[in-house]
């Protein structure tokens, strides 16, 4: 668990996972590239998609996922410039076009 405050970026709490060893990414000029060891598509043609259920940082502009019975839509921003909120869902998915 992690305190969040009004400015607490995804980033933040995702490096936060990796301190803990419970989760691993690499982020290259600003999009995320590999999450726990499976990398992006050299062509995009398969990368990872962040989803959210918080409709004030989210859009259907990227699509949506179901998962559990519930809609999540496309964040519209990445995980260096997303402020968290207490309560919300935030969802790596592995999306192929």
């Amino acid at each position: 668990y992690m305190v969040l405050n009004n400015d607490t970026k995804l980033i933040d709490y995702m490096q936060a996972l990796k301190q803990d060893g419970v989760f691993d990414f690499t982020i290259v000029d600003g999009m995320v590239t590999a999450i726990n060891g499976k990398e992006n598509a050299t062509d995009f043609t398969s990368c990872w998609m962040l989803y959210t259920d918080d409709a004030d940082t989210s859009n259907t502009a990227w699509g949506t996922i179901e998962l559990d019975g519930k809609t999540y839509a496309s964040a519209i921003s990445g995980a260096e410039d997303l402020i968290i909120k207490d309560g919300t869902a935030y969802v790596w998915t592995y999306v192929t076009v």
